[in-house]
């Protein structure tokens, strides 16, 4: 089985109802990252032919984050390609419209207008580091589910453009948030077609996929799927979070209670029983936690107990319930 090689510690950050804590926390410092003077990987004298070791490191690279303020930004000239076999550029969007895939953000994606050209910045890694495949996510949490299921309802052209070596599916969820229950064969069907064209130019397809089982039963077809997809990237994170409304792991590795099935261990293995071959299956790690305030509680406590609808915020990311590793990294270093 192939993994992503990231580590996280999965920790939970816990404060009492009523902590004052106003949009960031404190004790967090801005990350050392690399100078960005010049980015390492456009010299020609220094030519990486081979990765250092034989498994597939599938590295996600928000986009967004480049735009983080206080120290928080990072952006490609910081990413050290060396750590990937593979690069997902996340996310670009859909156009119901046309059935084509389009930039979310065409100055930071694209060089037309004076903008950043960041799709070009990142297919050109693979000068320094030629092993490297560098892909384009379409879709993510905020495209919805609804522009995939229209998308996917009727078959016609689609293009992959700006120099990528194929595409990554982010259907979140088929089935789900808009879709309706056609969304499972549709699915199928529009990894086909695009297959039999991807075949064409020898063009990567992976998909990444929920890991939760009401969601693999309901929104995917994996013998299908498998048969089709190069990877398939399994979301093992998000199991909890403040939704629940009570504390949780947001990747346990596994259960204490083995009727309990959010954990990584239960989706890795569910995967691997519905036939996913073990050389396709790659285990999404999450570089960052989630956050909660603990209802009547006045010190730190335990999983499962009651929590508000709204976690803390990180002083970086700034979003509700959630902090990204580099700042759970100075948390606990400052405290």
């Amino acid at each position: 089985m192939f993994i992503i090689a990231a580590l996280y510690n999965n920790q939970i950050a816990f404060l009492p109802s009523g902590t004052t804590l106003p949009r960031q926390v404190t004790g967090c410092e801005p990350p050392t990252l690399p100078s960005r003077a010049a980015p390492h990987y456009t010299s020609p004298r220094s030519v990486v032919k081979r990765p250092p070791h034989d498994r597939a490191v599938v590295c996600y690279v928000a986009a967004w984050a480049g735009y983080r303020k206080s120290g928080g930004a990072f952006t490609l000239e910081d990413l050290d390609p060396a750590l990937c076999t593979h690069l997902v550029y996340a996310f670009a969007g859909l156009n119901i419209t046309s059935n084509s895939i389009y930039s979310l953000d065409p100055y930071h994606d694209l060089e037309d207008n004076y903008g950043k050209g960041s799709y070009k910045k990142m297919t050109d890694m693979r000068i320094r580091y030629p092993y490297l495949k560098v892909t384009l996510a379409i879709g993510g949490w905020n495209e919805g589910s609804t522009n995939y299921s229209i998308m996917a309802s009727s078959p016609s052209r689609r293009q992959v453009k700006y120099g990528f070596d194929g595409l990554d599916l982010d259907w979140e969820f088929p089935g789900k948030r808009g879709g309706g229950p056609e969304d499972k064969q549709n699915f199928v069907s529009l990894v086909k077609e695009l297959r039999q064209e991807f075949d064409k130019h020898h063009w990567l397809l992976t998909a990444a996929l929920g890991a939760s089982q009401d969601t693999i039963d309901l929104a995917y077809d994996i013998p299908a799927l498998s048969q089709d997809l190069d990877f398939i990237h399994a979301m093992c994170y998000d199991y909890h979070g403040t939704w629940d409304k009570r504390t949780g792991a947001n990747a346990p590795l596994r259960a204490a209670d083995p009727n309990d099935k959010l954990n990584v261990e239960f989706s890795i293995k569910y995967f691997l029983k519905l036939g996913v071959p073990p050389n396709k299956l790659i285990m999404g790690v999450p570089l960052y936690g989630r956050t909660f305030f603990v209802e009547g509680l006045t010190e730190v406590t335990s999983l499962g107990d009651p929590a508000q609808e709204k976690g803390f915020q990180g002083p970086y990311t700034r979003e509700d319930g959630f902090m990204g590793y580099n700042e759970v990294s100075s948390f606990f270093k400052n405290n």
